[in-house]
Formats: structure tokens, sequence, C-alpha cells
């Protein structure tokens, strides 16, 4: 059978700490046991690798990203960088598209990519 494909959209995600992320980070494991593999395309923090692959089912992009206010992080769109990053999201089809936050900039990011990409 063929994996389900899903990406998602987070505000933030671990070494970031928070409720948001601890929310993420549980659906990933949970949702690993099945027959599904998981892209996460979050913002760059301080003590994180760029890309990172937690288990064979699981890849973690991390684009640039400046902290605006504590905790809300806005991507650098104006770095060529980001735009490398997020059309690399384009290279494989996808089923699934999730955001997990209104009014964070990431929501947009996935609303355009379900809109072109799906």
């Amino acid at each position: 059978m063929k994996p389900i494909k899903i990406i998602i959209f987070p505000g933030n995600y671990p070494p970031h700490i928070g409720g948001l992320e601890t929310h993420v980070e549980q659906f990933v494991k949970h949702i690993n046991k099945e027959e599904f593999e998981i892209t996460i395309f979050t913002p760059m923090v301080k003590n994180a690798k760029e890309t990172e692959t937690t288990t064979e089912k699981v890849k973690i992009i991390r684009y640039p990203s400046k902290e605006l206010i504590s905790h809300y992080y806005i991507p650098r769109f104006w770095k060529p960088k980001f735009w490398k990053l997020y059309f690399s999201l384009y290279k494989t089809k996808t089923d699934w598209v999730m955001t997990r936050t209104r009014f964070f900039p990431n929501t947009v990011l996935g609303l355009m990519y379900a809109k072109f990409r799906l």
C-alpha cells in the first residue's frame, strides 16, 4: 500500500517549547504508527538543524525566519533560501495539507501550497 503523504505547517516545532509544539509532536508520533509519510515545514529557531529526519517517515524542514514578537516567527520571504526550501516541497505529491494555527504566517504558506499543489 502506498503511504499517505502529509505536510504540516505549524507555527513552531521543537526544540521550541510550547503547547502547539507539543500537540504537533504528539500528533506526529501517534499517526506515524500508521502508513504515513510526514513533512513538517516550520520556522527556524535557535539550536535547531535546518533539515532533519526523525524517523524514516518524518522529515522536518526549517525555513529562515525572524522572531517579530516573542514566540511569533515570520518567514523571511525576502531570502532566496526561503523560496528554495518552500519550492522543494513541490517535488513530491502530497495527499493532505495541515496548518495548526490561525493568525500565523505559516497558515498562508499552507493555503498557498494547497491551492497551487493539490
